[in-house]
């Protein structure tokens, strides 16, 4: 059975910090299989469930700057550096690609889940709906985005 996370779960790995997406249930005899997205790169890596913890979050009443969590993400830090292809003695800008309509697309749809989700979670928010300048800079953000989305829309690549 495989389940998408509704919200996603902030996880550590053995490749570093990210957020889990997903698992799949294989059933009793298999252990269970965590998708996570790497917040270091951005890939996505499956984890057995012993290799994946989920970290304290502050909402949960956790506190995520416990000396342990703290070493953890040294530890990540460190394995960043070392593992980074742009310690190769390339600068980043070798690294760049050069835009295509993809990206265009890919801007708006990334900007318009952002909005969906800024929109039907913290706007329409009761705490929101309470407190009148939460309220006013949420809107404020919502129509940044909007601007933000028909621009990306409109954009002309240079050639």
């Amino acid at each position: 059975m495989i389940h998408e996370l509704r919200n996603t779960i902030d996880v550590e790995t053995p490749l570093g910090y990210g957020k889990a997406i997903a698992w799949t249930d294989y059933g009793s005899q298999t252990n269970t299989v965590w998708k996570v997205v790497l917040y270091d790169s951005g890939k996505v890596r499956n984890f057995y469930d012993d290799d994946v913890r989920v970290y304290p979050n502050l909402m949960d009443g956790g506190n995520p700057l416990e000396p342990e969590t703290v070493k953890g993400l040294e530890r990540t830090k460190a394995r960043i550096e070392a593992t980074s292809p742009y310690n190769d003695g390339w600068t980043q800008e070798h690294y760049k690609q050069e835009l295509n309509e993809g990206h265009r697309l890919e801007l708006m749809d990334r900007l318009h889940v952002i909005t969906d989700q800024l929109q039907q979670f913290v706007a329409e928010h009761p705490l929101t709906e309470e407190i009148e300048n939460v309220k006013k800079r949420v809107d404020c953000a919502v129509d940044c985005l909007l601007a933000a989305y028909q621009e990306a829309g409109s954009y002309e690549q240079k050639k």
